[in-house]
């Protein structure tokens, strides 16, 4: 399951850089190619953010300063886009997009109901607050260039994820609560960082164990930190939090793989 706008931008703002946006989809495609043949699924589920034209999402009805402040993307952007979906749909790959939820809600909910079902699941995206989707049966795929390989892709698990942010996949939205996301816009817990954020999840579990010691030693600093932040916490936690619910009208047979995908014609 991909998020690509998540795992696109990167290729973009690479090529537009070098004055060769044109060449995104083909780097973006060649990066798909690289993560399918390692991972070898039966289905690819490639979910688009919706248009913005297409109205405010739910996480922006709920806070109206979620993504503010963000500049306006270049207009390769979205051209690239646009070519990712056509070409997708010229070979007799589904993109899709469902109005009003982000691409990481779509994920989240085909996600955990596959899984659920007892299908094995692999996502490829970029965004951070993915990792709270990880289980013993829903794994990640990252793609990285290697000077001996080349491109390599590998799968990734819940080690993984406690590896890279000090938390496991169960404590991410809680981590991410209280540091806030500076890119979305989402508000932390005051004078709690990514350290001191870490501490309190190892020795507490989650943000309800945090708040009752807290409140059961209420005279310290870091507790009047909790305490004081509960409003915003809870905030941050409605925005970091996947929706897993979100109506698709797709049946999973809309996103079986075809039979010989041409990559060729995907990535010149």
């Amino acid at each position: 399951m991909v998020d690509v706008n998540s795992v696109m931008c990167p290729h973009f703002y690479w090529h537009d850089a070098r004055s060769t946006p044109e060449r995104a989809p083909g780097s973006f495609f060649d990066n798909l190619k690289v993560a399918v043949e390692e991972v070898r699924p039966t289905h690819l589920v490639m979910a688009f953010d919706p248009p913005k034209k297409s109205g405010p999402t739910v996480r922006a009805q709920l806070y109206a300063e979620y993504k503010a402040g963000r500049k306006t993307p270049p207009a390769g952007l979205s051209v690239c886009r646009s070519t990712v979906w056509k070409n997708a749909q010229a070979v007799g790959l589904c993109p899709m997009y469902v109005v009003g939820y982000e691409a990481d809600d779509v994920i989240a909910t085909l996600a955990t109901s596959r899984s659920a079902a007892g299908c094995g699941v692999v996502l490829y995206a970029r965004d951070k607050d993915i990792a709270q989707l990880v289980t013993d049966k829903i794994q990640m795929v990252d793609v990285r260039n290697t000077e001996q390989d080349g491109k390599v892709a590998y799968t990734t698990g819940r080690q993984a994820v406690k590896d890279r942010y000090g938390v496991w996949p169960e404590q991410i939205v809680d981590y991410l609560s209280m540091v806030g996301d500076q890119s979305d816009n989402i508000p932390g817990v005051r004078g709690i960082g990514e350290v001191a954020a870490r501490a309190l999840l190892t020795d507490f579990h989650n943000w309800e164990g945090i708040v009752k010691q807290a409140k059961e030693a209420p005279s310290s600093k870091r507790s009047r930190q909790v305490i004081d932040g509960q409003t915003v916490f809870m905030l941050a936690r409605s925005l970091v939090r996947s929706i897993t619910s979100v109506p698709i009208s797709y049946s999973m047979d809309a996103f079986r793989m075809p039979d010989n995908l041409d990559w060729k014609r995907l990535i010149s």
